[in-house]
């Protein structure tokens, strides 16, 4: 079982500002919901992100938008026929927007812009 599975944080490599004892086994507090910290992942394989839970998790801290998912298909699979498949879980009207792998460099909300070096 994965620390995502568990309801635990992966955090990345870099996590600029970390607090003290946030590593594996500590955790971390926002407001009145404290997530464990189970993994320290890279931060390519995180997306450049600093932080990554669960969708229950996501929700006990008041996230309510869904932004990506990072899916791996059959490499024989073309890109239109993965979008086509997607979009038929999404509601009717959702944004989607699919990149195929090295398409992007780095995912996040503003995938055109680098972070930090």
């Amino acid at each position: 079982m994965t620390a995502l599975d568990k309801g635990e944080a992966v955090l990345a490599q870099t996590l600029v500002g970390a607090p003290e004892g946030s590593g594996p086994g500590g955790s971390l507090s926002f407001g009145n919901v404290t997530v464990p910290v189970g993994a320290i992942a890279p931060d390519d394989v995180v997306g450049w992100s600093e932080m990554l839970v669960n969708r229950e998790v996501g929700r006990r801290l008041g996230i309510t938008d869904e932004r990506y998912l990072l899916a791996f298909a059959d490499p024989a699979m073309t890109l239109p026929h993965f979008t086509t498949d997607v979009r038929s879980l999404l509601p009717a009207g959702s944004y989607l927007r699919t990149v195929p792998p090295g398409g992007t460099r780095f995912v996040r909300v503003a995938s055109g812009v680098n972070p930090r070096s």
